[in-house]
């Protein structure tokens, strides 16, 4: 049974894809008035600016240095002045990566392969969640994609692979895993006995090329942060930084191995699907794409266990490799057992026409979408998370220009005072927009806010938004809509919109 697909055809299926993305993550994250940007990439841009003026990072932030962001979103902001080009970057990424994967898919299973595998990679949260916080992942993927484009053409580019994989650890860091499970891999292939490994089918000197190029990534970051921080280690310190002050639970080695598990059970045939899919693939001696699945899917669940036993805090966002393996591979799986089934009619149905192999592949994106699951249901808490950004970062545009008035109309407060007080998650956001520097803007802690206790202390500016800051006691007495009297100090709020829970302050 064979149907054939005009070229015109398949890259009409290809743009129709890339239109349903871009629709959905426009929808998403909604960058029209304003952008939701992340912490990290907030950062970025920070990272950018300062590296341009020849100035250190006055203070150590809570992220880890990524490279790729720092010269992707800086000059977009530097260049705009704005956050909603470094969200529209992340979207075309994202629609990028949902036409990459339906064309490596079609060249490794088929067309039905490309519809199941597009439609799974569109719906996955972790990466969706990223793409609505112009986050890394969007951009990891698509190197990963471009890597498997390498290595399963005609002729493996090796060398092209290894710098896209160079490129992606720069933009996560876990990248580095799938850069091991391959030298591994090459090093079984290579050395081992040829009673295991018959020398028919050892790898190409040239394959080195790939981890080799890869590894190129390390002296960059090296680089980056000597001149950003002044350590070339800065990068390796953070995350056990970060994970001895977060004030969110540090889970076990065995909690973690419990949220996995969980995790690719919940999913159920799509996780049955995936390891299908890697056999098929195997069978079809595509190793090379192979190790680097493995390297994403079962390399970084190992490494998160081993972040766990050292300590360092896990979050669910770094599960996305793992994710986003399990709905590519689950598309080869869903092939397989797709021409099985074609394959039974055969006797019936002689040649598929051109619309019984559209209708086939239409009938395999909507099955996608019923196995991998509607990103909105399969988790609930994007949408929220991502518009609740959104409400705060517009929030923080208007008070710009509120607290620029403020800061050329006050006193400094006590020099070892910050001078702005604003909700952790736009911290480097307003230290950007308000020209100070990073020390001169704090991350308001929620728990410490009480006036008659002199925090946040006179001479002190301070944002704060509903959206962004906890409900607590503390900020009850700061919710004024005229100036007023607590204890030893006078709050004047600057600008008052209680209807949205908007409130810029002056303590005085």
């Amino acid at each position: 049974m064979h149907a054939t697909r005009p070229a015109n055809v398949v890259w009409l299926g290809f743009a129709l894809l890339g239109v349903a993305a871009a629709g959905l993550a426009i929808e998403l994250a909604r960058p029209v008035q304003t952008a939701s940007i992340a912490f990290d990439s907030q950062v970025a841009v920070l990272h950018f600016l300062r590296l341009v003026e020849g100035h250190r990072l006055e203070v150590l932030l809570s992220t880890t240095p990524k490279p790729l962001l720092t010269v992707l979103y800086g000059p977009a902001y530097a260049l705009f002045g704005d956050w909603r080009p470094v969200a529209w970057l992340a979207i075309a990424a994202y629609v990028a990566d949902v036409i990459l994967a339906a064309a490596l898919a079609y060249r490794l299973g088929g067309a039905i392969a490309a519809a199941f595998g597009a439609v799974a990679i569109m719906m996955v949260p972790t990466l969706l969640f990223d793409v609505g916080f112009a986050l890394a992942t969007p951009w990891a993927l698509l190197l990963w994609l471009a890597a498997g484009f390498a290595v399963s053409a005609a002729r493996p580019r090796w060398l092209l692979a290894g710098i896209a994989l160079g490129l992606a650890s720069l933009a996560r860091l876990e990248t580095l895993v799938v850069v091991g499970t391959a030298i591994v891999a090459l090093g079984w292939g290579s050395f081992a006995p040829i009673r295991l490994v018959p020398a028919g089918r050892r790898p190409p000197r040239a394959a080195w090329l790939t981890p080799l190029a890869a590894l190129g990534a390390i002296p960059v970051m090296l680089v980056h942060d000597a001149l950003l921080t002044g350590d070339p280690f800065y990068w390796t310190t953070v995350a056990a930084r970060y994970s001895a002050a977060t004030r969110m639970h540090v889970m076990s080695p065995a909690e973690v191995l419990r949220f996995l598990v969980d995790r690719y059970w919940s999913s159920g045939a799509l996780s049955l699907l995936a390891v299908a899919g890697v056999a098929r693939l195997w069978i079809d001696r595509q190793r090379a794409v192979v190790v680097g699945l493995v390297g994403l899917g079962p390399g970084i669940a190992a490494f998160l266990v081993l972040l766990a036993v050292r300590g360092i805090f896990v979050s669910d966002r770094y599960a996305a490799g793992i994710d986003v393996a399990v709905a590519f591979s689950a598309a080869f799986g869903f092939g397989w057992l797709a021409r099985i089934v074609v394959a039974a009619a055969a006797d019936r149905v002689a040649t598929l026409r051109h619309w019984q192999g559209a209708a086939l592949v239409g009938v395999s994106a909507v099955l996608a979408l019923v196995i991998a699951g509607p990103y909105w249901l399969v988790d609930r808490t994007v949408r929220p998370a991502v518009h609740g950004n959104l409400r705060l970062a517009a929030d923080s545009d208007r008070s710009v220009p509120v607290l620029l008035a403020g800061l050329a109309d006050a006193p400094a407060p006590a020099s070892s005072q910050p001078r702005v007080l604003v909700p952790v998650p736009v911290l480097p956001r307003m230290a950007i927009d308000l020209d100070l520097l990073i020390g001169e803007v704090a991350g308001t802690d929620a728990a410490r806010v009480d006036v008659t206790t002199g925090y946040p202390a006179p001479g002190q500016l301070m944002l704060h938004s509903r959206a962004g800051d906890p409900a607590l006691p503390g900020f009850e007495a700061l919710e004024v809509s005229e100036p007023t009297v607590v204890g030893e100090v006078t709050v004047d709020p600057l600008l008052a919109d209680p209807d949205r829970g908007l409130w810029n302050l002056r303590i005085r």
